[in-house]
């Protein structure tokens, strides 16, 4: 499984398709189960990352290398709540907006809703 640059036949596509199979099966975690495979952790990790893209490929889909098969939704970059401590004390005090996504509930006070605003548009822009 090493990483050459050149683009993999249908059987080779298959064989790493088969050791994500087995790896998923096998509940451990990518690491523990490459090694004991004897494989490179990051290979089987970049077999992961193409496993959509080959298994649309084998199933005659087209696929578009500038498409994105899979990109992570909903994690935004933030602040340890430690460097925030003066602007939480203050922030809670009023109105705040509820926001879910995921599971996860925020409450974004409403006298900090430039801040609100901008972080919105950098959310847009990490999706877009």
């Amino acid at each position: 499984m090493s990483a050459t640059g050149q683009r993999l036949s249908e059987g080779q596509i298959r064989e790493r398709l088969d050791l994500v199979s087995r790896w998923r099966a096998s509940g451990l975690s990518m690491t523990a189960w490459a090694q004991g495979q004897g494989l490179d952790a990051e290979a089987l990790m970049g077999a992961v990352a193409y496993e959509g893209r080959w298994r649309a490929k084998l199933a005659g889909q087209a696929v578009n290398s500038k498409t994105k098969v899979s990109k992570a939704q909903g994690f935004a970059r933030v602040k340890k709540a430690a460097e925030e401590v003066a602007v939480l004390k203050d922030a809670f005090s009023g109105e705040t907006v509820r926001m879910e996504c995921a599971g996860v509930v925020m409450y974004w006070p409403l006298s900090r809703g430039v801040e609100l605003a901008r972080w919105l548009q950098t959310l847009k822009a990490a999706v877009a």
